[in-house]
């Protein structure tokens, strides 16, 4: 696979380079912080220093924002699962709605390995 200089080089610009690269990143990168800024603030969050604040208190002080049927289905519910990624922050949030995540038994008493 050719390098970003070589590739450039044999379009014999760099502009498809922006275009393919720097452009999507740009993008990509505004939406995420734009996203992540949505879900810790508001203005009914309260914002802790010193010693009230607290790791649990931080985890819950957080927003589960649906964005709608299609940024949801885009997104796996990020959005709704906000709140349950920072009680758990391994779990990711596709899995959060899996039914298999939250039952994880197949029996009384016996967990599944694989759930």
């Amino acid at each position: 696979m050719n390098s970003t200089p070589t590739f450039a080089a044999a379009a014999g610009s760099v502009w498809p380079v922006v275009a393919l690269y720097v452009g999507p990143y740009l993008v990509c990168n505004f939406w995420l912080v734009l996203y992540t800024w949505l879900q810790h603030t508001d203005v009914d969050v309260p914002h802790f220093e010193g010693d009230d604040w607290s790791l649990l208190k931080g985890a819950f002080m957080t927003i589960d924002r649906p964005y709608g049927a299609v940024f949801d289905f885009l997104h796996h519910k990020i959005g709704s699962t906000h709140v349950a990624h920072h009680i758990n922050h391994t779990v990711s949030a596709c899995v959060l709605w899996s039914p298999a995540h939250w039952f994880p038994y197949d029996r009384v008493g016996e967990v599944d390995a694989d759930p």
